[in-house]
């Protein structure tokens, strides 16, 4: 589908303004757009494992369904269903990678730190 001349007009000018940027910000948004994010993989033992108390947490519910109609098939089929629920968010989980001698900060601390790294770019 082709752009009418008002939409490739207002490309342009975003594409300028994005030149105008800092060469920091603009350099990252490029290398972010054109690489996979390594924190955006799931890792395959995680997934192995999740997988496994997916099976686990169907087992234990198919085993309260055959104990018939009691408060305890009740128990075991709800605590079934959440073993199920914990191993596919665990499986869905991406592992956080610290990069080597980086600190753990709190949230303050790394927004002080990028407000103070965008005014030295300026």
């Amino acid at each position: 589908m082709a752009l009418s001349d008002y939409e490739k007009q207002v490309l342009e000018e975003m594409e300028a303004q994005f030149d105008h940027q800092p060469s920091s910000f603009r350099d990252h948004v490029r290398e972010d757009a054109h690489s996979p994010r390594s924190s955006s993989k799931l890792s395959p033992k995680r997934v192995a494992v999740g997988s496994l108390m997916i099976v686990a947490g169907l087992l234990i519910l198919v085993a309260a369904v055959s104990l018939g109609y009691s408060v305890i098939s009740l128990i075991v089929g709800v605590a079934g269903f959440l073993f199920m629920l914990g191993g596919a968010w665990y499986a869905l989980q991406t592992p956080r990678v610290l990069r080597p001698g980086a600190k753990r900060s709190s949230f303050m601390q790394r927004q002080e730190e990028r407000w103070d790294r965008r005014s030295a770019d300026e």
